[in-house]
């Protein structure tokens, strides 16, 4: 998955414009936990030092840069990485894909 940002962020001199994202792997779940928790109303909760702690994994990058990206991009990849858990086998890859 690429996430692409709107506005760049910097990596010591490089400029990165778009995050390339593997497909997460049952490791991954194992080694960082659901990026959720459920609530009294069976309601999911993002935790949001695990959905870093994801996309930092996910896309090989550092914790200095994810804390740079742009809060909306973060809320897109959640719910993308959300679909891996709640869609289907095959609608959770086409999510990812897209």
């Amino acid at each position: 998955m690429k996430l692409v940002l709107d506005t760049p962020i910097r990596k010591a001199a490089i400029e990165i414009t778009e995050l390339e994202l593997r497909e997460p792997t049952a490791d991954d779940l194992i080694k960082l936990g659901y990026p959720y928790v459920l609530n009294q109303n069976e309601e999911a909760v993002f935790v949001p030092k695990i959905i870093y702690n994801w996309l930092s994994t996910l896309s090989n990058e550092p914790p200095s840069v994810i804390k740079k990206i742009p809060f909306n991009k973060v809320e897109e990849f959640k719910y993308r990485l959300f679909a891996f858990f709640t869609l289907s086998p095959e609608e959770a890859k086409t999510n990812w894909a897209d």
